[in-house]
């Protein structure tokens, strides 16, 4: 965010490096200033992320800790794709605040334990409207707040809420689509049990080129083939014995019904 200044600075101690010592310590004292805000600036956004958070989660209180899952496994998967720590951290706040836009959905429709109706899944979808919004307001980095807007957009144009797809998306947009059912599938929910990553991964496959990007479906196997099953922590739970279909199988489920069984989901 501030690389252009800091670079400014550089270019005037070069220049003032040769009219005299003061003039450089001038310029020293005054980037060392910028740096130091800087870091509180990103000190102070960070604990408001957190903050945020952990609103969210406690309106969704039978998902642990969804939203720092969710950063957590974009931070493996983007770390594997060889972004770069200023994407990484951006990444893992847009992870964190995905599903902050829910604070301005209905506690009715938010907790409702069945299948949501057209018109509720409706009022549903307007949480990434809502959230990419309130972000815009705090003014982060950009892509933090294309996450938030695009993370239920789908590769194939069947997503919401603006339909764009494939590579329109942004890149931290697709990670956090895939990472977001991942933590559904990996953890164990009142509607669903947790399945196995081998078998979350076979889903992702099936998916892939329709609803998620190919490439960062393909990240995820690299991981677990470098660093072994702990790379996601992945819950030691078999799968359920009956079969479990993707929430994109459902036409008006979101990631609180992510991956219902058959039974429930009709």
């Amino acid at each position: 965010m501030f690389a252009a200044p800091v670079l400014m600075m550089r270019v005037t101690l070069a220049f003032y490096g040769r009219n005299g010592q003061r003039e450089i310590e001038t310029v020293q004292t005054a980037k060392a200033e910028v740096e130091r805000a800087d870091q509180e600036q990103e000190e102070t956004l960070s604990g408001l992320i957190d903050t945020i958070a952990s609103v969210i989660d406690a309106r969704e209180p039978w998902v642990l800790a969804h939203s720092r899952r969710v950063a957590t496994y974009a931070g493996a998967i983007g770390g594997h794709m060889g972004l770069s720590p200023a994407d990484l951290a951006d990444l893992e706040n847009g992870g964190l605040l995905q599903d902050l836009g829910k604070i301005g959905i209905p506690e009715a429709i938010l907790n409702k334990p069945g299948r949501l109706t057209d018109a509720e899944f409706a009022v549903m979808k307007t949480h990434t409207a809502i959230g990419e919004h309130i972000v815009a307001e705090v003014a982060p980095p950009r892509t933090v707040m294309w996450i938030v807007g695009e993370h239920h957009e789908r590769f194939d144009r069947s997503g919401y809420p603006r339909g764009i797809h494939g590579s329109d998306i942004s890149l931290g947009g697709r990670i956090v689509a895939l990472v977001g059912a991942l933590g559904a599938i990996l953890s164990n929910r009142r509607y669903s049990s947790a399945t196995s990553l081998e078998w979350a991964l076979e889903e992702m496959d099936r998916c892939s080129g329709t609803h998620l990007d190919p490439p960062v479906v393909a990240a995820p196997h690299g991981g677990v083939a470098e660093r072994g099953p702990g790379f996601f922590a992945a819950p030691a739970i078999p799968r359920a014995a009956r079969a479990c279909r993707c929430k994109w199988e459902d036409s008006n489920a979101d990631d609180h019904q992510s991956c219902q069984t058959a039974g429930i989901a009709g």
